[in-house]
């Protein structure tokens, strides 16, 4: 009926051929998986998970410098330090997909000194994309309830974290909370400087009764 062979006819989802010129002689055609495309997606979540984990364990820590120690601006705050610990968690609970058992099975894990990930074998992330990329695909994008793939379950716990824009869930609640507590410090803040004013207002007048009544005392004494 027409010169365009997709999915219904050929039965490769996602494939369209558009035979439109006669050809010379015979031709063969290879269809695989853009493993490299795939190898640059993989990079750059990991890439981009690494930047969060340094954020976060460096504003998070302790730091010590020729003797002095320095804290990180949310050293003290136990809850973000959990959520770098969930996210962890939640990539070694990933569900197996075919060959692809967990993290190893694609030549990443993570460091035993931090909590980055790496690639721990080139050679592994790219025989698992030539050879199982279905597997490697349903390994992160898996969207069955109860066994959710490595990159749906991250958007879900991240949703959590931050909302779908970036900018709600329960980092907006920290916000807002520390944004009362500030409002609170600056409202101390104003009443002590006001007492503050008050008090050397009292003082100075007193210094000043002060200095008179001495200044009378020597006329007198002096009389």
């Amino acid at each position: 009926a027409d010169n365009t062979l997709d999915s219904s006819d050929h039965g490769i989802a996602g494939l369209s051929l558009n035979a439109n010129a006669v050809m010379a002689g015979a031709e063969t055609l290879t269809v695989s998986a853009d493993t490299s495309g795939l190898r640059g997606k993989i990079d750059a979540f990991v890439a981009s998970f690494n930047s969060v984990a340094d954020f976060i364990e460096s504003s998070t820590s302790y730091t010590t410098t020729a003797g002095k120690t320095t804290a990180g601006p949310l050293a003290d705050n136990r809850e973000i330090q959990t959520w770098l610990k969930q996210l962890r968690s939640t990539a070694f609970s990933s569900p197996a997909a075919g060959e692809i058992k967990n993290l190893s099975a694609l030549g990443l894990d993570f460091s035993s000194s931090n909590s980055r990930l790496t690639v721990t074998s080139s050679t592994k992330l790219d025989t698992a994309l030539a050879n199982h990329a279905t597997d490697v695909a349903k390994f992160f994008n898996n969207t069955t309830a109860g066994s959710p793939g490595l990159a749906t379950a991250f958007a879900t716990k991240l949703d959590a974290f931050i909302g779908t824009t970036g900018t709600a869930g329960q980092l907006n609640a920290k916000l807002e909370a520390y944004t009362k507590a500030n409002t609170n410090l600056d409202s101390q803040i104003a009443s002590l400087d006001r007492y503050l004013a008050q008090r050397r207002s009292q003082l100075e007048a007193g210094f000043m009764a002060m200095e008179s009544a001495q200044s009378r005392l020597t006329q007198m004494q002096t009389q």
